[in-house]
């Protein structure tokens, strides 16, 4: 009998053919619940809790927020405290100097974080963020990781 009975029933009943789909759907949307879920409620690559948890740690008066390259506009969007992005390095020594905290937020565009088959051009850095992002990690200190496909990572530097 197979499918052209099954076909042939719902054909001549249409109440069934109706039902059968409608069951068929809610049988997928059932099975792809939890990935629903996960899609709706995870921030995209954790910018808003990176940015909290900075929130949390320090008072707005003593602490310099910065980011690397395409994604400190991100951070922004979630931020209530300014966050700078520096362009080249002479520019980001000259707005850490005299700071008492140094936060930098950096998520997966840089070189050792991001995806080996991703785009070049999307994933590209230029050389000074470059000389930036290795300062940061010969002199700043790991804080907090956020674990995700693309991770986020939380440096403080204490002067």
């Amino acid at each position: 009998c197979g499918i052209m009975c099954l076909a042939d029933l719902f054909k001549s009943k249409k109440i069934y053919g109706s039902l059968f789909v409608i069951l068929v759907l809610s049988v997928l949307t059932y099975i792809q619940l939890p990935y629903i879920h996960k899609i709706t409620t995870q921030d995209r690559q954790n910018y808003r809790e990176a940015v909290q948890y900075i929130e949390s740690e320090v008072s707005k008066k003593d602490a310099l927020l910065f980011s690397i390259g395409y994604a400190g506009e991100h951070f922004k969007y979630y931020s209530r405290t300014p966050i700078t992005i520096p362009e080249t390095f002479d520019e980001f020594t000259e707005i850490i100097e005299g700071k008492k905290y140094v936060w930098c937020l950096i998520t997966g565009w840089l070189p050792d974080l991001r995806p080996p088959h991703g785009d070049k051009d999307v994933y590209s850095e230029q050389p000074e963020h470059q000389k930036i992002y290795n300062y940061v990690l010969e002199n700043f200190v790991l804080k907090k990781e956020f674990l995700t496909r693309f991770p986020t990572r939380v440096f403080l530097l204490e002067g």
